[in-house]
C-alpha cells in the first residue's frame, strides 16, 4: 500500500541528503502532511444492511398506537441508564402533549451536543506548544547538572547545600550527572525496544506511559512529539554508538532551529516527524492513555524544570566528536562510502554520505 512514507514518493534529489535535512526539504516541498492530526470517530459498516432500495433508512414505528408516550417512556427507562436529572428531563419530555415543543426540545439538546463535540475536538488538536523550540535545546549540553540544581533550588528541594559549600555542591552535581546519564540510557533503551512495530510499546502513547510509570511527570502531546523525534533520529542514523547518539540528537535539534526560517516552519517539521511516527507505529488516539494540556503544567514543578532546561547550551565539541565517529564508521563500511541501510515504511533505503551535514 502506497503512503507518503514510501520510497517511491521521495524526490530523487533528496536521496543523498542527511535524513534531518531531507525531512525539512520534503516539508518545504509539500511532500509530507504537517497539519496536527485529530482523532476520528468510527463508522459501522453494518448500517448499510438497514438501507432500503432507495438508499434511505426505512422508518421504524417504536410507539404502538395503544400505549401513551408516558407509558412507553417508562418502558424505555428500564432499558437505559439515566442520571437523576436526565430521568426528570425525560419524564417532562414524555408528558409534554405538544409534538412541536418536543421537537424543539430535541433540537436544543442536539445543538448542545454539537457544541460539546466541537469543544472537545478543539482541546484534542495535536499541536506543538509555542515555546517548544526554546525547551528543545540539548539533552547532553553544557552545565546540565548546574541547571538541574538551580531548578531544584527554585522548586524548594530540601537539604541542598548553599553555593559556598563547594565540596558538598560538587557531590550533588556528581549525583545529578550520574542520574542524567541513567535516565538517558533508560530513555534510549526504551525507544530502541519500541522500534519493533509489533512491540507493546511501539505506539508513542504506550511508550510514554512506560517511561512515566512511577513518576509524577504528566504526559503531554509535546512529550509524544519529543519521543517521536528521538525515535526518528534513531531510525535515521543507525550507525550511532552509545557515545554519539545523544550528541547527534542535540545537533539535529540545533540544525532544525537554525534551518527553519520561521516558528511556523519549525512546527510543521516536528508535526511531520510526529505524523510519520503515527503512520508507522500507530495513533495514540487508539490507545487508552490520556494526556494533560501543556498549559496545565505551567504552574507546576515541570514548568520550573522547563524554565531552566532551555538555558542548557549545545556542547560545541559535539560536531567534532560525531565527525570522528562517522569517519570510523565509513572506514568499517568499506569503499562504498554508504551508511547502513535505513528502513522506511518496511523498505530499505541506502544513505550516501557525500552531502552529510
Amino acid at each position: 500500500m502506497s503512503t507518503f512514507l514510501n520510497d517511491d514518493n521521495i524526490d530523487p534529489t533528496l536521496r543523498t541528503m542527511d535524513p534531518c535535512a531531507q525531512m525539512l526539504a520534503q516539508v518545504r516541498m509539500g511532500g509530507l502532511p504537517t497539519s496536527p492530526p485529530v482523532p476520528s470517530g468510527s463508522t459501522n459498516d453494518d448500517d448499510d444492511d438497514n438501507m432500503g432500495q432507495d438508499g434511505q433508512t426505512p422508518p421504524v414505528n417504536l410507539l404502538p398506537s395503544s400505549i401513551s408516550l408516558v407509558s412507553f417512556g417508562n418502558l424505555i427507562k428500564r432499558k437505559v441508564k439515566l442520571s437523576e436529572n436526565s430521568t426528570i428531563a425525560f419524564d417532562q419530555f414524555c408528558q409534554n402533549p405538544s409534538p412541536d415543543e418536543r421537537t424543539a426540545i430535541m433540537f436544543a439538546h442536539i445543538l448542545e451536543l454539537v457544541d460539546i463535540s466541537r469543544k472537545n475536538e478543539k482541546a484534542e488538536l495535536w499541536t506543538i506548544a509555542p515555546d517548544l523550540k526554546a525547551h528543545l535545546t540539548a539533552y547532553r549540553g553544557l552545565n546540565l547538572d548546574g541547571h538541574v540544581m538551580n531548578s531544584m533550588r527554585d522548586s524548594s528541594v530540601k537539604d541542598l547545600p548553599p553555593d559556598e559549600e563547594t565540596a558538598q555542591c560538587e557531590d550533588v552535581l556528581s549525583k545529578v550527572r550520574n542520574k542524567a546519564t541513567q535516565f538517558r540510557n533508560i530513555l534510549k533503551t526504551a525507544i530502541t525496544v519500541a522500534l519493533d512495530r509489533t512491540h507493546e510499546t511501539a505506539n508513542v502513547a504506550a511508550l510514554a506511559n512506560k517511561l512515566l510509570q512511577g513518576t509524577k511527570i504528566k504526559a503531554t502531546l509535546q512529550f509524544y512529539i519529543r519521543l517521536a523525534f528521538i525515535r526518528f533520529v534513531m531510525r535515521s542514523y543507525p550507525w550511532l554508538t552509545e557515545e554519539t547518539f545523544w550528541l547527534k540528537v542535540d545537533l539535529c535539534l540545533e540544525a532544525n532551529s537554525k534551518k527553519c526560517t520561521s516558528k511556523a516552519e519549525l512546527d510543521q517539521l516536528y508535526n511531520a516527524i510526529y505524523q510519520q511516527d503515527v503512520q508507522m507505529y500507530g495513533d495514540p488516539a487508539d490507545t487508552p492513555y490520556k494526556t494533560v494540556e501543556f498549559n496545565a503544567t505551567r504552574t507546576t514543578w515541570q514548568a520550573t524544570v522547563r524554565k531552566h532546561s532551555k538555558l542548557v547550551q549545545l556542547n560545541p565539541k559535539n560536531a567534532q566528536l560525531l565527525a570522528a565517529a562517522e569517519a570510523a564508521a565509513l572506514v568499517e563500511s568499506g569503499p562504498s562510502r554508504k551508511r547502513p541501510r535505513l528502513e522506511v515504511n518496511g523498505e530499505d533505503e541506502e544513505q550516501n554520505d557525500d552531502n552529510n551535514d
